[in-house]
């Protein structure tokens, strides 16, 4: 079993590293607010998700897990959105099983 938290940013991720947590959960939510200051409502895009992971993977060791909302459009954008976030060095990313825009 791996023992897991959650956040918005690079500096939380850093401090479940340090505090023995095995991975970290970036959670859509809470990158809504931290980025924008808004509510989870789809504001958030595959660029700003892509860039603040790549912030996050960069400054810690252990896995992270992304919230990549609805893969950001139909089953192209969804392979174009799974081949982005790869790039950005998280371990793992969770695509949420309804059409965008969500309801």
């Amino acid at each position: 079993m791996t023992t897991m938290c959650g956040g918005f940013s690079p500096m939380l991720a850093r401090v479940a590293q340090e505090a023995g947590f095995e991975a970290f959960f970036v959670a859509g939510s809470q990158m809504s607010g931290f980025l924008f200051g808004v509510p989870d409502t789809g504001v958030i895009g595959l660029r700003d998700i892509v860039d603040h992971a790549r912030h996050i993977a960069a400054r810690t060791d252990i896995p992270i897990l992304l919230d990549a909302d609805t893969g950001f459009g139909n089953a192209a954008n969804v392979w174009f959105s799974v081949k982005e976030i790869v790039r950005t060095g998280v371990a793992a990313l969770q695509i949420e099983d309804q059409e965008a825009p969500k309801k």
